[in-house]
């Protein structure tokens, strides 16, 4: 057994950090209860700002990354959507015997895919670029 620096409590040797204060063998407050504070800190400012400051370095802003959220969630739908397209086609062209029904079934669903594919990478991009604006540098 040791006996805690900072609050005189016993503590068992197989423990580094005091139960009762969160504090390490030498008396130093250990990395746990940093966290606490660091997460007390954070709520604190999440609570009174719309951004968080984080050791005064950087500044996050949550607007952007709901936005980054949402641009991420939509490019989904649009692969979604494109998968649906292409699957539609492909049943289309496997019930016809019409070579030209299959020539603009083609066309269509290779136009529709590339549109959408174009959407999926401007969503992609989009997001990408909430995120990193979400972070700004002092």
């Amino acid at each position: 057994m040791w006996e805690c620096k900072h609050c005189s409590e016993e503590v068992e040797d197989t423990f580094d950090i005091c139960w009762n204060c969160n504090f390490d063998k030498t008396g130093s407050i250990s990395t746990f209860e940093e966290i606490k504070n660091n997460v007390k800190e954070i709520n604190r400012q999440i609570n009174n700002s719309d951004k968080i400051n984080f050791s005064g370095y950087t500044m996050i802003d949550p607007h952007k990354i709901i936005l980054a959220g949402k641009d991420i969630k939509r490019a989904v739908s649009f692969i979604v959507l494109i998968n649906l397209f292409c699957i539609t086609g492909a049943l289309i062209i496997s019930k016809s015997r019409d070579n030209e029904l299959i020539k603009n079934v083609y066309i269509l669903v290779g136009s529709l895919s590339f549109i959408f594919n174009i959407i999926v990478l401007y969503k992609l991009y989009s997001a990408g670029e909430n995120l990193e604006s979400s972070v700004n540098n002092k």
